[in-house]
Order: C-alpha cells, then structure tokens, then sequence
C-alpha cells in the first residue's frame, strides 16, 4: 500500500504492480521451500497462484480506493 500510495499508482498500474510483486517475490520465495521438500510443481502452482491473486486483488483495491 505505501508503494501504490507513494508513487501515487491508478487502478491498472496498481494490478500491474501487484502481480509484479506477487510473481517476484512470493512465488519466488515459495519456489526454495517446495523443491527442498521435493512436492509437486501442481501443489506450488496452487500455493504460488494463491498468492499471487491475493497480491492482484489487494492492489486493485488500494489503487481504486484512492
């Protein structure tokens, strides 16, 4: 939110933003623990997407909101 707020994002740079943040850093740092534990790539899809639409729709609606 700081970062939307501060650069003083809209509605669709704000999702941009989100997914950005959602593949760059929750996905990646989800990637490490998953092939350690040796799951499936479908259960990583699964958790990474998770986190991924999650980060989307909390940008969406910080970017909307202002």
């Amino acid at each position: 939110s700081m970062i939307i707020t501060l650069a003083d994002l809209g509605f669709i740079p704000s999702l941009a933003l989100g997914a950005l943040m959602g593949t760059g850093i929750m996905a990646a740092m989800l990637a490490p623990q998953f092939i350690f534990e040796g799951r499936s790539f479908r259960l990583y899809a699964i958790y990474a997407g998770q986190y991924v639409v999650e980060l989307i729709l909390m940008a969406a609606i910080i970017g909307s909101w202002r």
